[in-house]
């Protein structure tokens, strides 16, 4: 945690925090410890099929999440997430998020990351969201894990910006309760992916 960010939860072992420059900007952050203390390869749990993962783990809050394959590009895809309402009688319609997604594995280091930045839905040739959602931005988003030898722990950290297109056609500010709901979504979407590391990594370790 950095001086830039504001902690808006810390529940069960994973933070999520808010810029205190950009309340649309947000990190969620947590520690994957590995038993026999061996260092854990990031490149291994951080790839496309880290989605289909999300997706599998969060079926109750995500109706879908895809990747499109970009000709030329093997390490870029396409993404759409698609989150349920939130909650019953609140009038809050569900989402669909769409970005362009860049895998990165370097070669030297025991780190790996997807880099994605908003694009527009026509950029794409597959995706038909669901008609009765409604589009949230989400400006760019960084999903790293890299190995801490110190405690013998995988880092993930997730940064991630939400803009909602009504808010910004009009003007308005989004309230910071307003996009804290998301941005609480999201993290409990990441901590069905922390628990699921946790087991796979040390069952893994005692076989």
């Amino acid at each position: 945690m950095t001086s830039d960010y504001t902690i808006v939860s810390s529940k069960n072992n994973a933070v999520l925090s808010r810029h205190k420059n950009n309340s649309l900007c947000y990190r969620v952050q947590f520690k994957i410890s590995h038993n026999s203390g061996t260092a854990i390869d990031a490149k291994h749990h951080i790839t496309f099929d880290t989605y289909e993962e999300i997706f599998r783990l969060n079926d109750d809050m995500l109706d879908d999440i895809s990747l499109e394959d970009i000709p030329g590009e093997p390490n870029t895809k396409y993404l759409m997430m698609q989150i349920k309402p939130v909650g019953q009688g609140l009038g809050i319609r569900g989402k669909y998020v769409i970005s362009k997604i860049n895998l990165i594995h370097p070669p030297d280091k025991n780190c790996a990351g997807l880099v994605g930045v908003s694009v527009p839905l026509s950029e794409t040739k597959t995706f038909s969201p669901n008609a009765a959602y409604e589009e949230l931005i989400c400006e760019n988003s960084s999903l790293f894990a890299f190995w801490n030898n110190s405690d013998s722990s995988m880092v993930v950290q997730y940064d991630f910006t939400l803009v909602d297109p009504t808010f910004k056609k009009h003007g308005l500010s989004v309230p910071k309760a307003v996009s804290d709901v998301s941005a609480l979504v999201i993290k409990k979407l990441f901590l069905r992916m922390k628990e699921y590391k946790e087991r796979q990594i040390n069952t893994s370790s005692r076989e």
